[in-house]
């Protein structure tokens, strides 16, 4: 039996999906990167514990006084943010290059 959603007069019929088997389809590199993304991100949640009190931040003509784990997320989102966009620019030339 096919299970059915009804809306209203509206029947919609759902086929059964067949689960992926074995790892989910990662390759050898995605492990990798998973593991050292988890890496990193344990490092950093180890030195925002680590260190809790506030200091001053300075940048351009701004002088700030933030909780050290605000000022190293804010820095490693900004560096996510920053390697994302120069990943897509690469990628962009490259795929103009091949054309």
């Amino acid at each position: 039996m096919v299970p059915q959603l009804r809306f209203g007069l509206m029947t919609h019929e759902f086929e059964p999906i067949e689960e992926p088997q074995g790892d989910g389809g990662l390759s050898a590199r995605q492990k990798i990167n998973l593991v050292l993304t988890a890496a990193v991100g344990v490092a950093l949640v180890m030195f925002i514990v680590q260190n809790p009190d506030g200091h001053n931040v300075n940048w351009l003509t701004f002088e700030v006084n933030l909780p050290m784990w605000l000022t190293v997320l804010g820095s490693a989102l900004a560096g996510a943010v920053l390697a994302l966009l120069s990943r897509l620019l690469f990628s962009r030339r490259r795929d103009k290059s091949t054309k």
